[in-house]
């Protein structure tokens, strides 16, 4: 028992470490830092796949449901890895 640490410390450390150890096994696409407004050209960019139903299971992985290939879907996609945050599947 430690006087100086309170509960709600101890328990956001933990907390923090149990995300940490999670997302320690998430892999990242590599960071697109071209101009095209296309997710299928970016990841053509990068050298990976851009097929409908690759962008299907990666738009999955990165909490986009019911995948359809729409407008804000491809560039909610985009911007992901624009940022270097888009998950691979």
């Amino acid at each position: 028992y430690c006087p100086w640490i309170t509960y709600e410390t101890a328990t956001a450390k933990t907390t923090t470490t149990a995300k940490t150890s999670t997302s320690s096994n998430v892999k990242y696409f590599k960071k697109y830092t071209g101009k095209s407004g296309s997710i299928v050209d970016a990841l053509n960019a990068i050298g990976e796949q851009s097929s409908y139903s690759y962008r299907k299971k990666v738009a999955a992985a990165n909490g986009i449901s019911g995948y359809k290939g729409t407008a804000a879907q491809n560039t909610k996609m985009l911007n992901l890895l624009k940022q270097g945050k888009l998950v691979k599947e």
